[in-house]
């Protein structure tokens, strides 16, 4: 029993190890997708929102530790 358990903890710990990072898209046109800026001068408040965004965030499952790469373009046209 202790062999099964100890050999299925090497097996699921190497699967980890050779995980690749996931890849997560931000698609544009997206009903979910939300920009929205408030800027305060002295003189005027400028507010803005847009649909328009796109990106991609990436997460390595075996090194959370190293955080996460998020990348979003928003067209500032819109």
């Amino acid at each position: 029993m202790r062999r099964l358990l100890a050999l299925s903890l090497l097996l699921a710990a190497a699967r980890a190890a050779d995980a690749a990072p996931a890849l997560y898209r931000i698609l544009p046109g997206a009903e979910s997708n939300l920009v929205s800026f408030v800027s305060k001068a002295p003189l005027e408040t400028v507010e803005g929102k847009t649909r328009q965004v796109s990106g991609e965030v990436t997460v390595d499952p075996a090194d959370l530790a190293a955080g996460c790469r998020v990348e979003v373009r928003v067209d500032l046209a819109s």
